[in-house]
C-alpha cells in the first residue's frame, strides 16, 4: 500500500469527531487545487463462476474492490436492491482501505442483511491476469453487468478500513493465505475535499494538542463501540493501536481466531491455477491448529502426463527436529501413502517445511475431497515418531481442478 493511502485509511474515521471539535472555528483558506486525482472508488459487481467457484454449493458472489470512499455504502445498497432479496451471494473484499466511517456503514449494512463476507481477489474471465489494474478491466467491472470470473481467496488482501467493513458479515470467511492488516488512527495534517473537477483539495488543519487528543480519543471510542456491536474482541483495537499509522500489522491466524473475526480452527483457500516450472499447477493453502499452534500447509497438483498428476503436500513443522509422520492421502476411492520428497533447509527467520508426495490418476481430480490422515498400516513413521491424531479434509472437485484436468489431457503443461 502506498504511504499516502495508508495515512488516509484510518484517519477519515475521525471526521465526525473532528467536526465537533472544530465547530465554530474559522476555516483555514483553501489552497489551489493540485493535479492529483483521488483513487478510484470501490466498485461492487456480481461475479459468476463454475459450480464450486466460491466454495461448496457456491457459484456466484459479489466482488467489492478498491478504495472505500464515502459513497461506497449507497452503491452497495443499490446493487443489493437490483439483485433482489431472493439472492444473497457472499461478498468478497479486496481493498487496501479508505474511509473508516464508510467501512462502518458497509459493515452495518452487511450485518443488517445477514450476508456472508470474506476476503478474496476476483478475476473477470476477460481481464488480463498479468495486468489486473488495466483500465479496460476496471471499466468492465464498473459496467453494471454480471461477469464471468474466478475467485482466489489465497491472494485476498483486506487492510485498514476494509477490516472493519468485513466485521459486519453475519458469517466471515478469512481463508488460508488471505491477509488482514491493521494500524492505528492518526490526525491528518489536512482536511481533504474535492473540487468540481474531482481533483484533490487539501486544507491545513490547525488544532491545539488538547483538541487533537480529544479527537483521537473520540475516534478510538467510535471503533470500540463498533467492535462491541459486531461481537469482536476489544483486543483488535489494542492490536491496531500498537501499530503506527504509517505502518501495517498483518494479523496472525491466532489473532484472527482470538479476536472473533473467524473462529474456525481449520481453514483453506480456494484452488487456484499457478503457472510455474515444471508446468501449471492447481494450488490450495491450508491453516490448521495442531498441538495448540496454527500450522501452514499447501496442496499442489501438477500434470505428469495425460493420465497422471503429482500431488505434493507441503507442511510447516514446529522445529527442525520434528520428523514427518506416516501419512496417506485419500481421493475418492483411491488411497495411497505419501512419500517424502524433500526437506527445505530452514532459515533463521522462516519455518521448516516438509514436502510429501504421491502420484494420482487424473480421475482423482473429480474427488469431492482430499483427505490426509495417519497411515493406518503403520503405528509410527520410519523415524520412530508417532503419527498425528489430526485428520485433514479439504475441498476437491473445484473449477481449477477441472481446468487442470483439461490442461493435462490436452498436453498444455
Amino acid at each position: 500500500m502506498h504511504r499516502g493511502i495508508v495515512s488516509l485509511v484510518l484517519s477519515t474515521c475521525l471526521v465526525t469527531a473532528m467536526a465537533a471539535v472544530v465547530q465554530g472555528q474559522p476555516a483555514p483558506p483553501a489552497k489551489a487545487p493540485d493535479t492529483r486525482s483521488p483513487p478510484p472508488p470501490m466498485v461492487f459487481y456480481v461475479a459468476r463462476g463454475e459450480p464450486g467457484a466460491c466454495g461448496p454449493g457456491c457459484q456466484e458472489w459479489i466482488a467489492a474492490e478498491g478504495f472505500i470512499d464515502p459513497n461506497a455504502e449507497p452503491r452497495l445498497w443499490e446493487l443489493l436492491r437490483k439483485i433482489g432479496n431472493d439472492r444473497k451471494p457472499p461478498v468478497y473484499f479486496q481493498s487496501n482501505g479508505g474511509s473508516l466511517t464508510a467501512g462502518f456503514q458497509l459493515g452495518r449494512l452487511l450485518r443488517a442483511r445477514g450476508f456472508t463476507v470474506g476476503v478474496g481477489r476476483t478475476m473477470p474471465a476477460t481481464c488480463d491476469r498479468r495486468n489486473p489494474a488495466d483500465a479496460a478491466c476496471d471499466e468492465l467491472k464498473r459496467s453494471g453487468r454480471e461477469l464471468a470470473a474466478e475467485l482466489d481467496t489465497r491472494a485476498g488482501v483486506c487492510a485498514s478500513a476494509c477490516v472493519y467493513a468485513i466485521l459486519g458479515g453475519a458469517t466471515r470467511d478469512v481463508g488460508a493465505g488471505a491477509k488482514l492488516a491493521v494500524h492505528d488512527t492518526s490526525m491528518p495534517p489536512t482536511i481533504r475535499s474535492y473540487d468540481e473537477h474531482g481533483r484533490i483539495v487539501d486544507r491545513p488543519l490547525k488544532l491545539s494538542a488538547e483538541k487533537v487528543r480529544i479527537a483521537l480519543a473520540a475516534g478510538q471510542e467510535a471503533i470500540a463501540t463498533y467492535l462491541k456491536k459486531m461481537g469482536i474482541s476489544p483486543d483488535l483495537l489494542t492490536a491496531a493501536h500498537a501499530v503506527s499509522a504509517d505502518s501495517l500489522h498483518v494479523l496472525t491466524r491466532d489473532e484472527i481466531v482470538a479476536f472473533g473475526i473467524d473462529r474456525r480452527e481449520t481453514v483453506e483457500s480456494t484452488w487456484s491455477l499457478v503457472d510455474n516450472a515444471p508446468g501449471v499447477s492447481a494450488v490450495k493453502a491450508i491453516e490448521a491448529r495442531e498441538g495448540g499452534a496454527f500450522r501452514k500447509a499447501a496442496l499442489s497438483l501438477t500434470c505428469r502426463d495425460a493420465t497422471t498428476v503429482r500431488l505434493q503436500y507441503m507442511h510447516e513443522t514446529a522445529d527442525a527436529a520434528e520428523s514427518p509422520p506416516g501419512l496417506r492421502i485419500t481421493a475418492g476411492a483411491r488411497s495411497v501413502p505419501l512419500v517424502r520428497i524433500e526437506a527445505a533447509t530452514p532459515g533463521a527467520d522462516r519455518p521448516r517445511l516438509k514436502t510429501l508426495g504421491a502420484e494420482l490418476p487424473l480421475a482423482a481430480l473429480d474427488a469431492a475431497a482430499f483427505v490426509i490422515e495417519p497411515n493406518a498400516t503403520s503405528g509410527q513413521d520410519s523415524d520412530g515418531a508417532a503419527p498425528p491424531s489430526v485428520r485433514l479434509s479439504v475441498q476437491g472437485a473445484a473449477p481449477a481442478l477441472a481446468a487442470l484436468a483439461r490442461r493435462c489431457t490436452s498436453g498444455l503443461q
